[in-house]
């Protein structure tokens, strides 16, 4: 997609000299992806703790020793789902 942007040469200037990249493209590309990338961690971070989950890590460990035995072939995996979040569902808040 083409844009045309007015950027303050400074912070230009003070990308180039950090990230050793000169082309200004090259610079918005990566500075969109970090952008992206840390509020999608912000997003995870926010979830921490905030799952309902009522197991104590005894039944945790139990369900594991259970997985391994019997004549099943594939040991049945333990997965918590986290809740919806509005950043990473990609619904309005």
């Amino acid at each position: 997609m083409r844009t045309t942007l007015d950027l303050p040469d400074e912070l230009i200037e003070e990308a180039r000299e950090v990230v050793g990249i000169r082309a200004k493209r090259h610079l918005v590309i990566m500075a969109l992806e970090e952008l992206i990338r840390a509020r999608r961690r912000a997003a995870l971070l926010d979830m921490l703790g905030n799952t309902d989950f009522d197991m104590t890590w005894e039944e945790i460990h139990r369900l594991r020793e259970d997985d391994t035995e019997g004549d099943a072939d594939e040991p049945i995996r333990l997965m918590l789902v986290p809740p919806r979040h509005p950043f990473v569902t990609g619904e309005q808040a």
